[in-house]
């Protein structure tokens, strides 16, 4: 990725990295060396998001969630997210528009959205997930311009990786995450 903007003549200072971890612990200087080498760390910038400081509304979804995402995200022109594509519990998979609600979103965006009704049948409903929804109406507010999903096998290696816009970039990789993780039903004999 950081090959491609340098192609496309965007210097490093212009670069930024912010740890999408929702309402999670901040990562510290050995996470951030894991997840992007000593390399990338030396030469930009690294934040955690807080979901409680620094938060700038940018709409409400058609749900009525108030978004308010990080505003140092939102003073970036173009916004790319890299993100794993596993099964999730609330949105059936990670990755995507979860990449900016919860990722970078403020607390009360975020309870807002984790707190919405949702049916049991919905939990594994894909394409009528209301928080899933929720969180792609987000993004969209946000100003997503790049998804990059990965899908990683169980030692998290990627295996497969789809990137573009949020949308078709979710479809796609969504499409093979549902036959690469699924594991035939264990039956008692």
């Amino acid at each position: 990725v950081l090959e491609e903007l340098a192609e496309a003549g965007i210097p490093d200072s212009k670069i930024r990295f912010m740890a999408a971890l929702g309402t999670h612990a901040a990562m510290d200087r050995i996470d951030f060396v894991k997840k992007l080498g000593e390399a990338t760390l030396a030469r930009f910038p690294v934040y955690n998001h807080n979901p409680f400081f620094n938060c700038t509304y940018v709409g409400t979804t058609s749900r009525g969630t108030e978004v308010f995402i990080n505003a140092e995200v939102m003073q970036c022109d173009f916004k790319i997210t890299i993100g794993m594509v596993v099964p999730h519990p609330f949105a059936v998979f990670g990755g995507g528009g979860k990449m900016i609600l919860p990722g970078v979103a403020s607390i009360e965006t975020i309870v807002a959205n984790h707190t919405m009704p949702l049916e049991e049948q919905a939990r594994s409903d894909y394409d009528n997930n209301p928080r899933r929804l929720d969180m792609e109406e987000a993004a969209k507010l946000a100003g997503l311009d790049v998804a990059i999903e990965c899908i990683v096998n169980g030692w998290g290696d990627t295996v497969a990786l789809f990137a573009g816009a949020e949308i078709p970039a979710r479809a796609a990789s969504v499409q093979d995450a549902r036959t690469h993780y699924l594991a035939t039903k264990a039956e008692d004999k």
